[in-house]
């Protein structure tokens, strides 16, 4: 569900537009990359458009400082939409945020892939000094090794845990 914009917001940002129009022409053509990202991005937390964003924004500072220091102008601000180098900072830096959003992915699965493989070792050793230690009445519960199983904890009575709750075997009472 998209969250609809207040109308003042939209007067608000329509005046300071009138006010700040060399600004906003810079920022809105710098901004280009922001914006596509937040057309792609789909997702609620919009990690995609915030990252490249704020990237974007970053590159587009030196524009609007040189734009501010040689007066607010068409003139100036067309003089800097003009200058090649100057495109490079916006569209180089979101360039980078785009990098930094396709990398974290992977690099973050490899790291719990590889974190879980160092539990699991370790949970493994732990059993074996159980084992050795209560014999081999407790290897002979291998759920753990059996495909299907896995994770899935086991009551204390021998019966199942099923959604969350104990079915529990029928118990002579003595």
């Amino acid at each position: 569900m998209k969250r609809a914009i207040p109308k003042k917001w939209l007067l608000i940002i329509g005046l300071l537009s009138l006010v700040f129009l060399p600004t906003m022409l810079v920022l809105v053509i710098s901004m280009l990359p922001t914006l596509a990202a937040l057309a792609i991005d789909r997702t609620k937390e919009r990690y995609l458009a915030m990252g490249i964003g704020a990237l974007n924004f970053c590159g587009c500072l030196p524009a609007i400082v040189i734009l501010w220091t040689e007066g607010q102008s068409l003139t100036v601000a067309l003089s800097i939409l003009g200058d090649v180098m100057l495109w490079l900072a916006p569209y180089g830096a979101s360039a980078v945020g785009w990098l930094i959003y396709l990398s974290t992915q992977p690099i973050m699965a490899s790291y719990y892939t590889a974190t879980a493989s160092q539990r699991l070792e370790e949970l493994r050793s732990r059993r074996a000094e159980l084992i050795e230690q209560w014999g081999d009445a407790l290897a002979e519960h291998e759920d753990l090794e059996r495909p299907g199983l896995a994770g899935k904890p086991a009551a204390a009575d021998g019966g199942e845990i099923v959604d969350g709750e104990i079915s529990r075997q029928q118990v002579a009472v003595r």
